[in-house]
C-alpha cells in the first residue's frame, strides 16, 4: 500500500463516512432554512475535526489490540498485512485522542462530553481487562449508545449551543442510528466467526446461527426504514414526501442485501455489511434532502 492509502484503511473508511454523515445531517438540520454565516461553517469543519479524530481513536485502538485476530479476519488491513506498525497505530491513535478531547473541550460543554464519553466506552470496548467486545450484549450496547445516542444528540446540542429539547428530525437521526448500532453490532462479526472463535471472542454469531443473525439484522432495518416512511407525515421539519421515498429505497436495499447475502460465503457477508452502511449513508442525505425541501435551501452571508 502507499501510505496515503495505508493511512485511509487504518482509518475504517465505512466509519468515517458514516460519522461524517451524522455530522454534516445535523448541520444541515440546524441551518435548513437560515442564512449561513461563514463562522457556522467553520464551526462544521472543526466539528468534523473532533468526531473523525474520536472515531479514529476508536477504531484503530481496536485494530490495535486486535492484530492476531485480525490475521485471520481481515488479513488486508495496515496492521495485519505488515503495511502499518502496531506502534505506529498507537502512536496515531492516541494522538487522534489527545486532538479529540482538547479540540472538543474547546468548541463546548456538549461536543466535550460527547468525545469523553465516546473515548471512555471505545477504550473499555478494546483494552483489556475491561474489553467488552469479548461479550455480546456489552459488546452492542456499546456500540449502539455511542454512535447513535452520544454522537447524534451530543453534536445536536454543540450546533444548538446548548442542551435542550430535541427537535423530531435529530429524535428521528438518533433512534435510526442507534437501531443501525444494534444492526454493526450483530452483522458486524459474521464474516469475522472463524478469529473470534479462535481467541474466545463471544459474539451473536459464535453463540447462534448465521442465518438467523443476517434475518434478525436486516429485519432491524427494514422496520426502521419503514417505519420512518409510514410516519414521515407526522415529522416536523421534514418533507415528507421526500422522506418518504429515501426510506422506501433503503429498505429495498435492505431486502437486496439480504437476497444477495450467502452467510456460507465470507466474501458474501462481508459484501452484504457493507452494503448495510451503504443505507445508513443513504438515510442521512434522504433527512438532510428532507430538511432542505422543507425549509428552503440556505443561502451563506457574511457576518
Amino acid at each position: 500500500m502507499s501510505p496515503w492509502r495505508t493511512a485511509w484503511e487504518f482509518t475504517r473508511p465505512h466509519t468515517v463516512l458514516a460519522t461524517s454523515a451524522t455530522v454534516v445531517t445535523l448541520w444541515v438540520l440546524r441551518w435548513a432554512g437560515s442564512d449561513v454565516t461563514p463562522g457556522a461553517v467553520a464551526d462544521l469543519v472543526l466539528v468534523l475535526v473532533v468526531c473523525l479524530a474520536t472515531n479514529v481513536y476508536i477504531t484503530g485502538l481496536n485494530q490495535v489490540l486486535d492484530v492476531d485476530i485480525d490475521r485471520i479476519n481481515k488479513p488486508h488491513l495496515p496492521l495485519p498485512s505488515g503495511a502499518l506498525s502496531r506502534r505506529g497505530g498507537l502512536v496515531a491513535s492516541l494522538a487522534c485522542g489527545v486532538v479529540a478531547l482538547g479540540l472538543g473541550w474547546w468548541l463546548s460543554v456538549p461536543l466535550g462530553t460527547t468525545v469523553t464519553i465516546g473515548v471512555v466506552v471505545g477504550t473499555a470496548y478494546s483494552v483489556p481487562p475491561v474489553r467488552l467486545k469479548r461479550f455480546p450484549v456489552p459488546a452492542a450496547l456499546s456500540i449502539l449508545l455511542v454512535r447513535g445516542v452520544v454522537l447524534t444528540l451530543g453534536v445536536w446540542w454543540h450546533l444548538a449551543g446548548g442542551v435542550g429539547p430535541v427537535p423530531a428530525a435529530v429524535a428521528v437521526l438518533a433512534a435510526a442510528a442507534t437501531v443501525f448500532g444494534l444492526v454493526v453490532a450483530v452483522f458486524k462479526d459474521l464474516p469475522d466467526r472463524e478469529g473470534d472463535a479462535a481467541y474466545g471472542i463471544r459474539t451473536f454469531t459464535t453463540e447462534g446461527d448465521a442465518a438467523t443473525v443476517l434475518r434478525v439484522a436486516t429485519g432491524l432495518l427494514l422496520a426502521t426504514y419503514a417505519a420512518i416512511a409510514v410516519a414521515a407525515p407526522w415529522i416536523e421539519g421534514l418533507q415528507p414526501a421526500v422522506l418518504a421515498a429515501g426510506e422506501v429505497l433503503c429498505a429495498v436495499l435492505v431486502l437486496r442485501l439480504r437476497a444477495r447475502t450467502d452467510v456460507a460465503l465470507p466474501v458474501s457477508v462481508s459484501r452484504g455489511y457493507q452494503r448495510t452502511w451503504q443505507t445508513f449513508y443513504l438515510h442521512h442525505l434522504t433527512v438532510a434532502a428532507a430538511a432542505l425541501f422543507a425549509a428552503g435551501v440556505p443561502t451563506l452571508v457574511p457576518r
